[in-house]
Formats: C-alpha cells, sequence, structure tokens
C-alpha cells in the first residue's frame, strides 16, 4: 500500500515541477514571438551580438591604433573579423570587438572648410586646437585640407598624433620632418630629454597650433566652398567675398573655371569628371582689386569617392550595333557638346531645383554600364526616372531653350540653358511643347514622356552638365548653388 502510495506521489510531483518549468517556457517563448519583430535574426545571433561590441572606424585609424585602445594585439583583432591585418580598414567599416571590449564614446564628425585654419575648426568642437591635432593626428597645418572629415570634441584618450615604438628610435626626428619644424620643439613640449628614453608607447604632440592658418592674414576678402568633400560626378561651388571690386580667378583640376560677379560677390561652379581618380587636389583663387592689389589663396581639396554601383544591360542585336556606330554615337555627343556648353553670365535659376517629372528611380547618375558584358567602359550621364508615356515633363530650374530636336540615340530631345554654364536635358520624349528661345520658368510643362531613340522601355533621362561635364542632377535638388 505505502509502495503503491508512494509512486503516484513522486510521480504527481514530478510531474506538477514538469508542467511548471513547460508553463513557464511556452510563456516565455510567447513573449519573445510578440516582441520578436519580422526578419529579426534568431535568438543565437541576437546572443552573438549582445556579446562583441561593434566600431565604426574613423579617418585616420589602423588595425595598430583601435588595437591600442582595446589593450589587444592587431592581429588579434583583424583575425576577429576575418580581415588581412596587413590593409588599413576602411572609413566606415564597422568592426566586431571581442567580448567585454568597448570603445570611447565617438566624438562627433565634421569637415574641413575650404578657408578654415586649425584653430576654427578645433573651436567647432569647443577644445584647443592642439588637443584636435592629437584626435585627428594632424601633424602639421598642411594636413588640414578643405573636405577632411574629422573628429569634433570627445573623449581624446587613445587618440594620440604619433605612436613611438621602441624600434623607431628616430621618431622625434622623422616627426619634426614631417612637420617641419625642429626636433628640440618636439622635445621642449614633451618634456622628453633624451630620444632615446622614449618608452614604446610613448605619445607625442605638435607645437603647430600658432602656425596653422594657410590663407593671407585679411579681412578684406574671404573664401568658401560647398558642399565638401567633393566627388566625382558631383558639383562644387566656389564663393569669394570682397569688400572691394575686382577680377576673379578660380583654377582646379587642371583649369581654369568662369567666375560670375554675383551681388558684389563672385562665384565659380565646378562640374567634377566622373572619371576622376579619388584623391587631394590643388585649388588657386586669385583676386586682382580694381587698385592693383592682388590676393592668392592656394589649399588641397579633398575628391571622395563616389561610391557608383554597376550594371550589366543586355542589347538586341540591331540596337546593339547601332550604339557601337561611332559615327552615330560620337558625332551625336560632339553635338551635345555644342548645344550643352557656353557660359551665359546671367543666371536664371534661385535656389534648389525641382524634378522634371516624380516616379521610381530606374538608373541613378554614375552608374558603370557594361553593355552585351563588353566590360564597364562608360557609365549613366544622367538619371531615369521610370513613368509611362505621355506623363508632364516640366522644366525643373527657370531658363532659356536652347535646342528641341530628335537625335537617333536620344530620341526626341529638349535643352534648357540655366545660366552660368548650367544645362539640363531631357532625352526620349514623346513630345516637345517649347522652341528654342522660348524662356521657361520652373515647373512649366516643356514636354511629356516617352520611348523614343534607343529605350527599351517608357522613361525620362534628365542630364545636367556644368560647365562642360555632366553631374549628379539630385545634387542640384538638394543643393542651393552657388
Amino acid at each position: 500500500m505505502l509502495y503503491k502510495k508512494g509512486i503516484p506521489s513522486y510521480f504527481m510531483k514530478t510531474c506538477k515541477i514538469s508542467a511548471w518549468i513547460k508553463g513557464l517556457a511556452l510563456f516565455l517563448l510567447v513573449c519573445f514571438i510578440q516582441a520578436k519583430p519580422p526578419g529579426v535574426a534568431s535568438s543565437q545571433e541576437e546572443q552573438q551580438v549582445e556579446l562583441v561590441g561593434l566600431h565604426s572606424v574613423r579617418y585616420g585609424e589602423s588595425f595598430e591604433s583601435i588595437a591600442l585602445q582595446l589593450g589587444i594585439q592587431a592581429q588579434h583583432l583583424a583575425e576577429f573579423n576575418m580581415l588581412d591585418p596587413g590593409l588599413l580598414p576602411h572609413i566606415g567599416q564597422v568592426l566586431l570587438l571581442p567580448a567585454g571590449i568597448e570603445m570611447a564614446p565617438e566624438p562627433g564628425a565634421g569637415v574641413v572648410g575650404l578657408a578654415e585654419t586649425l584653430r576654427e575648426v578645433a573651436a567647432r568642437g569647443g577644445e584647443p586646437a592642439i588637443e584636435f591635432a592629437h584626435r585627428n593626428r594632424i601633424v602639421h597645418c598642411s594636413s588640414l585640407f578643405a573636405g577632411l572629415p574629422v573628429l569634433l570634441g570627445g573623449d581624446i584618450s587613445g587618440h594620440p598624433s604619433r605612436t613611438v615604438s621602441a624600434s623607431d628610435r628616430l621618431g622625434i626626428w622623422s616627426l619634426a620632418y614631417q612637420a617641419n619644424i625642429s626636433p628640440q620643439s618636439i622635445m621642449l613640449l614633451n618634456t622628453v630629454g633624451s630620444p632615446y628614453t622614449l618608452s614604446p608607447d610613448h605619445y607625442l604632440s605638435i607645437p603647430c597650433e600658432d602656425d596653422c592658418r594657410l590663407e593671407q592674414e585679411t579681412t578684406e576678402w574671404s573664401v568658401a566652398m560647398k558642399p565638401l568633400p567633393c566627388f566625382p560626378g558631383s558639383t562644387c561651388g566656389v564663393s569669394i567675398r570682397s569688400t572691394e571690386p575686382g577680377i576673379a580667378g578660380v583654377e582646379f583640376l587642371g583649369q581654369s573655371w568662369p567666375v560670375a560677379e554675383d551681388a558684389g560677390s563672385y562665384a565659380a561652379l565646378i562640374g567634377v569628371n566622373r572619371w576622376l581618380t579619388p584623391g587631394r587636389y590643388p585649388i588657386r583663387i586669385t583676386l586682382i582689386k580694381n587698385d592693383g592689389t592682388a590676393f592668392e589663396f592656394e589649399r588641397d581639396v579633398w575628391i571622395a569617392d563616389g561610391d557608383y554601383s554597376a550594371e550589366v544591360i543586355v542589347l538586341s542585336p540591331d540596337i546593339d550595333a547601332l550604339l557601337n556606330d561611332e559615327a552615330v554615337t560620337q558625332g551625336e555627343l560632339l553635338y551635345l557638346v555644342a548645344v550643352m556648353t557656353g557660359f551665359r553670365t546671367e543666371r536664371f535659376w534661385d535656389g534648389t531645383f525641382q524634378m522634371p517629372v516624380e516616379g521610381e528611380i530606374s538608373s541613378p547618375f554614375g552608374t558603370l554600364r557594361s553593355y552585351n558584358d563588353r566590360g564597364f567602359f562608360s557609365y549613366h550621364a544622367g538619371l531615369d526616372v521610370a513613368v509611362p508615356t505621355g506623363t508632364p515633363v516640366v522644366a525643373p530650374a527657370d531658363g532659356v531653350v536652347v535646342d528641341s530636336s530628335w537625335l537617333v540615340v536620344r530620341g526626341l530631345a529638349t535643352v534648357i540653358d540655366h545660366g552660368w554654364g548650367v544645362y539640363s536635358g531631357f532625352w526620349h520624349q514623346s513630345s516637345s511643347l517649347v522652341s528654342p528661345g522660348d524662356l521657361v520658368h520652373a515647373g512649366q510643362q516643356i514636354g511629356a514622356v516617352g520611348n523614343t531613340g534607343l529605350s527599351t522601355a517608357a522613361h525620362l533621362h534628365w542630364e545636367l552638365w556644368v560647365n562642360g561635364f555632366a553631374v549628379n542632377p539630385l545634387q542640384w535638388v538638394e543643393v542651393s548653388f552657388p
């Protein structure tokens, strides 16, 4: 009897505990399912994300500098991310950090202006120039080029301007050579008696706070550039202000750019070639006043990577043959160069441009193109918007119509001169409502979307040229020039 009672008693206790555990597990599972949004990774993946930290690579950082802050080996950090420790990580690249490792809070991001000094940029982050130089590894004012992405404010621990390793006993001399100052100045600033007593993790400061104004000290004129940094296929505007009239000049990317006078100031619009290699390029700005006084300013400008995509387009044999007929394609291009270049001193537009049609962008500007898989030797020089045939096309800004004609490749085309070397072209239309010489206003209908020329579907191709170069039209929708 006891035996029979004992078995049910134990069994019932076990079942009660098991049922309680199952009920709690089921409750937690239901809560998890309800709280988990669609498309989120599994719980195992979530736990993995919680176990590690994330760090976005900043300007000037390397595996060595990041690992130094974490107190680990650079090779360990690179291998943890399945990357080659011998290569530099990309700016903005997200790195996984080993469990329990945290980075210092990221300061705010900024960009160096065309004529800003080290002290002026540092003041935007509310810190002394020497600390700003430490954070951004700026060893001399010549390193402060326009468009440079920098970090403003925040905790500067772990952001030295230079680390002298045990194997680099000539660190002070090489650093002095880069900064164009004497080794004694560095030693005095850092209270170093001998370079041979430096420890492997010794940090050195650079005494360039008082010598970092590159432009000429004057309140009589100023220069500015926007937006920065520039990109291949973008527009960069240069503004020159002077207390007295004169003749201004802008030399950049190996050529002189037309300068227009605008309400007592001067402006130049620069169309950056889509094929330009990213890097630092010098700009030279001059102003000769009517009394013969001359001012000159020079600084490097950063041209960043445009990060364009690529696409392969398959064409029918007849269209492919026509596209490869250089007599047609080159002749049409030369015609466009004649129509869409030239500098009109009058500026018709004011503020940002508007979209000529509203719809889905089927192909953005700058995309590398390979026709029938023959290699990426060309790019999309405009913006394609996929809309039905007959959709009204409106002028994106005020201007004068300079062409409305049929072209073999581009179909029914309309070109508007907005002044100051800025032209809009609209291809593949089904009809045109304007003629050369017509003055049009922003929002006025100038034609209708079609599928004419070498086109595979109804769409509008909007092309924008700035002083001889095709640029991204969307930038003009977002940014007001000059």
